[in-house]
């Protein structure tokens, strides 16, 4: 067989398909405006109709799938995926090439973008932290939101001010105590060793 037959065999496939896609949404106009209602009601925030247009339910701040998306949605996805405004990355904070980059992505995109970078911060990226966080972790220190280990605990004290001989220092805590300041982000350690009352 020639190259120009395939071709033409090609060819007249496609027209086939064509013509039988044609022939059923003819003869199926009501499934064809059954979509459509769909899609539409979707793009219009219709939580159930997202589900069974996107397979996703959008957050309150996101209007479309597809994008464009707004810096509401934008920044709102940022703090879903587990990011802080404080971020150098944050939406508000973007250039101009960044933030028309992002807010063409579909909004899975837009998301797994996010959370990438906040994936990245956790595993103690520094450049990937301080867009995320604001803020470069200590290495004892390897996610914001913890759980954290003694270790970083007592890092977090040192770097405060806070001599190993205070009263509150990390080893002279309770295991009580310990638990619920390993369970919180490492800006609520900080502040409350700040503090230096441990108040629970």
């Amino acid at each position: 067989m020639t190259f120009s037959s395939r071709l033409g065999d090609l060819q007249n496939n496609c027209l086939y398909t064509q013509y039988k896609l044609r022939e059923f949404f003819s003869v199926n106009s009501d499934l064809v405006a059954t979509v459509t209602t769909i899609k539409s009601d979707a793009d219009l925030g219709d939580g159930p109709q997202q589900l069974n247009c996107f397979g996703i339910d959008l957050p309150d701040k996101c209007l479309t799938y597809n994008g464009p998306h707004t810096l509401d949605c934008m920044e709102q996805v940022w703090v879903m995926a587990g990011c802080l405004p404080a971020g150098s990355e944050f939406p508000r904070n973007l250039s101009t090439p960044q933030f028309n980059a992002l807010e063409s992505l579909t909004y899975r995109d837009l998301y797994a973008a996010s959370d990438k970078i906040r994936t990245d911060a956790d595993t103690g990226i520094l450049p990937q932290q301080e867009k995320c966080f604001g803020t470069v972790l200590p290495v004892t220190c390897p996610t914001f939101f913890g759980p954290h280990s003694m270790d970083c605990l007592k890092t977090v004290w040192k770097n405060i001010g806070c001599l190993p001989k205070g009263h509150e220092y990390p080893d002279n805590l309770t295991t009580s105590q310990i638990n619920t300041l390993a369970a919180l982000s490492y800006k609520y350690v900080t502040l409350i060793f700040s503090k230096v009352t441990v108040v629970y």
